[in-house]
């Protein structure tokens, strides 16, 4: 429901939005979204991968 929400309200103003639920199923589907990422909104624990552990794998396949 806040990940609705919160997606939602994005929407809204015009952003584009990547929305995932779970760390390990987005960081893997989602590495041929192309562009900038400028903000990451995660859960510090999920299921399968902590937010942490997210930003660690995303952050070499977003750097130019």
């Amino acid at each position: 429901m806040v990940r609705t929400l919160t997606c939602e309200s994005f929407k809204r103003h015009g952003d584009t939005v990547v929305e995932g639920d779970m760390g390990r199923t987005r960081s893997t589907s989602r590495t041929d979204t192309t562009g900038t990422i400028h903000l990451l909104v995660t859960d510090i624990v999920m299921p399968e991968m902590g937010g942490p552990e997210l930003v660690r794998r995303l952050a070499p396949l977003r750097r130019g």
